[in-house]
């Protein structure tokens, strides 16, 4: 005959047991938890350790920057008898403070700095920069190319100069009826009087309140 099949007792967890099984449960729930946590709370201290030495960072640049600036301007625009090697060495300053905070500003003061000592080869070089870098900036491109013809005609080249007045007159916001002036100024020293003329009446009908057509005797 077969043997009888034994039912398997399952024993029920006593009370105890299931509450130890719980509380287990429970401390491996929070030690994960704790663990996110302490993760976040890391993550977060770094972030603001990063931030707090970003701010720290610009701040100082800033502040480098600005009294390199100074240093630099005060040399070439307020102090008196001004040797070569101070020259140098405004240029120098001013060029610390460009690197360490980048501004089209100080630019400008570095290509008039290295017009003033008559390098005239570097300050082109500088504007070309400038022109690469801030070309889309409509309130001191004017100025860039108002510097760039200056320089060009300080070296003889009144084609380029001219060139350059024509491109300031398209494109710029402002100095138009300068980039006229000047332009008919050139045209005169090269004997081109009619187009000199031309320039003059052009002025007069686009700009009737420009302060250049009271000098328009000097040309």
């Amino acid at each position: 005959m077969p043997k009888p099949i034994k039912k398997k007792i399952v024993k029920k967890s006593e009370p105890e047991e299931e509450i130890a099984s719980g509380l287990k449960k429970f401390r491996e729930r929070l030690k994960d938890k704790v663990t996110d946590l302490r993760k976040i709370l890391i993550i977060s201290f770094t972030l603001i350790l990063l931030v707090a030495a970003f701010l720290l960072y610009t701040f100082y640049s800033s502040s480098r920057a600005s009294r390199l600036f100074y240093e630099g301007y005060r040399i070439f625009f307020i102090q008196t008898g001004v040797s070569p090697q101070d020259y140098k060495k405004a240029i120098e300053l001013l060029r610390k403070s460009y690197e360490a905070r980048p501004d089209p500003v100080t630019l400008l003061y570095i290509i008039d700095a290295y017009y003033r000592t008559g390098a005239f080869d570097e300050a082109l070089k500088q504007l070309q920069e400038f022109k690469n870098k801030y070309g889309d900036n409509k309130y001191l491109m004017p100025l860039c190319y108002q510097r760039m013809a200056m320089v060009y005609k300080k070296k003889g080249h009144h084609e380029e100069a001219l060139r350059v007045y024509d491109e300031l007159y398209k494109n710029g916001s402002t100095f138009k009826d300068l980039a006229l002036y000047e332009s008919a100024r050139i045209l005169t020293e090269l004997k081109r009087n009619d187009e000199a003329k031309n320039r003059i009446e052009q002025l007069k009908k686009e700009f009737p309140q420009s302060p250049y057509l009271t000098v328009l005797k000097n040309i």
